[in-house]
This record gives C-alpha cells, structure tokens and sequence, in this order.
C-alpha cells in the first residue's frame, strides 16, 4: 500500500492544474471521510439500512414523541 503522502500525491495530481487549494482539501477530505466509513462498516458498527428505515417509521407514526 502507497505512502499517505504518495496517496495525497496522486490525489493531487488527479485534479485540474487550474484548481484551488480548497479544492485539494475538499477531495483529501472526502477520500478520508470514505475510507473512515468503510473502515468503520467493515468492523460492523453501523446500523443496517431496514432496521433505520424501521426506527424512521416507528418514530413518524409516533409524532416524533419517541426521539432521543
């Protein structure tokens, strides 16, 4: 596996010549961000998608009387 900093490299050397350095951080921050949640759903500590969907509609059909 590349270096962080080779990581970064190839990042930038992705993008525009003509992009800014909010550019540079906003794509550094979305690819950390992603690998996090990936890490994060590969250690099994998410919430499976039907089980929100059935928090979300208990908590609609209670008016909301149920939230944290």
């Amino acid at each position: 596996m590349a270096s962080a900093k080779q990581q970064a490299l190839d990042l930038i050397s992705s993008l525009p010549d003509d992009c800014t350095v909010e550019d540079i951080h906003y794509h550094l921050y979305v690819r950390e961000t992603i690998l996090h949640r990936i890490a994060t759903s590969d250690e099994r500590s998410f919430i499976p998608q039907d089980q929100v969907e059935r928090m979300v509609k208990e908590w609609r059909q209670s008016n909301g009387k149920n939230a944290p």
